[in-house]
C-alpha cells in the first residue's frame, strides 16, 4: 500500500481585489490579527496580499493530493510538521483522527478568546486529497456518510456601507444565494446596512453580521442587536464579544437574537448550551476538531456551518465534501474564496445550484487542480520535503 514519499510547498500569491471586500470608508480594515497581540490590525499588507502555499502531498506512484494554506502559514513550522508526514502509510490518513498537534492551537485559542486555526491544517487536507485519489473515491467517503449532494454556501463581504450592503445583497441574489455574511465594528450604521439588505433581497433572504468580536461589550451589543432585528428577524449574530459567555446569554435573553459562536474545541458546545450562550456554531480547527464539534452540536440540537478564511476553491471544495457527511452542518457556510480569490486553482469552478455548493462527480475533490495557475500565481521557488 501507499506511503507519503514526498511534499512540495509552492508559495503563492493569489489576490482578492480589495474594493470586492471593503468599502472606501473601511479600505483600512486589513481582516487580519496581529500574531502577537491577537487584534485586529488596521495597517499593513492587505489579508489577500499575503502570500499562502500550494501543498503537493505525492507517494511514489499514483495521482498526488493538493491544498492551500492559510495566510498564517509560517515556512519553518510548515516544513517541521510536514516532515511529519513523510513516510505516512495510506491508513494512517484519518479524517477523524488528529494527523497534527493541536496543542497549542488550541491554547492560543483560549488565550486569545477566540478561534486559532493550526497553520498547518492545508497538510491534513492535501493528505486527505492525495488518499481519495489513490483509493479513486470521492473525498466524502473519509468523513463520513453522505446526507446531502450540495452545501449551503452564504455570499459574503467585509466592511459595508448600507449602499455597498445593497449591491453585494444583488450580486447575491443575482447569483441564486439565499443569504449574506458582512463583517462589523461599532462604528458602523447596522441599522442602514441591515435594512439595505432586506429592503434588496427577497423576503427569505438571510443576513448573518460577524463583528469578529469588535462589538466588545453585552451592553454595547444589545442595541445594535435589536437594530438587526428591526429590519428583518432571518438575522445571525456571530461573536459579537469574545470570552465571555454570560454576555453572550444576557445577549440572547434581552433581544432574542440568533447568536453563532465559533469554535475549534467539541467541548465548547457543551460549555455554550449550558449557559443558553449561543444558537449555532462556527465549526474551525483542524479536520477532526471539525467533525467532533459537529457531532457535539447534533447531540445538542444545534446547527453548524464551516468557516473559511477565503481560501482558494482547493479548501473551500474540500471543506463542500465534509459539510455533506455533517447532518448539522444546515447553516449557509462562508466557502466563498473560489468567487473572490483571482483564481481558484481549479481547472473547473465549483457548481452553484440555487445559493448550494455541488459535489462533483469522481475521486478526490473530483476537480483537478489547475498546474498552470499554480505556476502563473507561484511567487518563489518550491521547498521539498521528503
Amino acid at each position: 500500500m501507499s506511503k507519503i514519499k514526498r511534499i512540495t510547498l509552492i508559495p503563492l500569491r493569489v489576490t482578492v481585489p480589495r474594493e470586492r471586500v471593503c468599502c472606501p470608508p473601511f479600505m483600512d480594515q486589513m481582516l487580519q490579527r496581529d500574531e502577537t497581540t491577537g487584534k485586529w490590525k488596521t495597517d499593513g499588507t492587505f489579508f489577500a496580499d499575503m502570500p499562502i502555499y500550494a501543498v503537493k502531498v505525492e507517494s511514489d506512484s499514483g495521482p498526488v493530493g493538493w491544498s492551500d494554506s492559510s495566510r498564517y502559514a509560517a515556512s519553518e513550522e510548515f516544513q517541521k510538521e510536514a516532515q511529519n508526514f513523510i513516510g505516512k502509510h495510506i491508513d494512517e490518513i484519518d479524517a477523524r483522527t488528529a494527523m497534527l498537534d493541536v496543542t497549542q492551537a488550541n491554547q492560543k485559542a483560549k488565550d486569545r478568546g477566540h478561534q486559532y486555526v493550526h497553520p498547518c491544517k492545508a497538510l491534513e487536507i492535501a493528505a486527505l486529497d492525495w488518499k481519495a485519489r489513490q483509493q479513486d473515491i470521492p473525498l466524502w467517503k473519509l468523513f463520513g456518510e453522505k446526507v446531502r449532494d450540495g452545501l449551503r454556501v452564504e455570499y459574503w463581504s467585509g466592511f459595508r456601507t448600507p449602499e455597498g450592503a445593497a449591491q453585494v445583497t444583488q450580486e447575491a441574489v443575482d447569483q441564486g444565494f439565499l443569504g449574506l455574511k458582512l463583517k462589523s465594528k461599532v462604528d458602523m450604521d447596522i441599522a442602514g446596512i441591515s435594512k439595505a439588505v432586506f429592503d434588496t433581497g427577497s423576503p427569505d433572504f438571510h443576513l448573518n453580521i460577524d463583528p469578529n468580536g469588535r462589538w466588545d461589550t453585552a451592553e454595547i451589543t444589545i442595541p445594535l442587536a435589536k437594530q438587526m432585528l428591526a429590519a428583518s428577524p432571518n438575522v445571525l449574530l456571530e461573536d459579537p464579544i469574545y470570552d465571555d459567555l454570560d454576555g453572550l446569554t444576557k445577549i440572547r435573553r434581552e433581544t432574542g437574537i440568533h447568536i453563532g459562536m465559533t469554535i475549534q474545541v467539541p467541548e465548547q458546545v457543551g460549555e455554550a448550551v449550558a449557559a443558553q450562550a449561543a444558537d449555532s456554531f462556527n465549526i474551525g480547527g483542524t479536520y477532526h476538531q471539525m467533525i467532533a464539534c459537529a457531532e457535539q452540536a447534533e447531540q445538542h440540537g444545534k446547527p453548524v456551518w464551516i468557516g473559511s478564511g477565503c481560501d482558494t476553491g482547493l479548501a473551500d471544495l474540500v471543506a463542500v465534501h465534509l459539510g455533506c457527511t455533517l447532518e448539522a452542518c444546515t447553516i449557509g457556510s462562508d466557502l466563498i474564496g473560489n468567487f473572490y480569490r483571482v483564481d481558484d486553482l481549479l481547472v473547473e469552478p465549483i457548481k452553484f445550484v440555487g445559493g448550494f455548493a455541488q459535489i462533483p462527480d469522481g475521486p478526490g475533490r473530483g476537480i483537478d487542480t489547475d498546474l498552470n495557475a499554480i505556476e502563473k500565481y507561484r511567487i518563489g521557488d518550491p521547498v521539498i520535503i521528503e
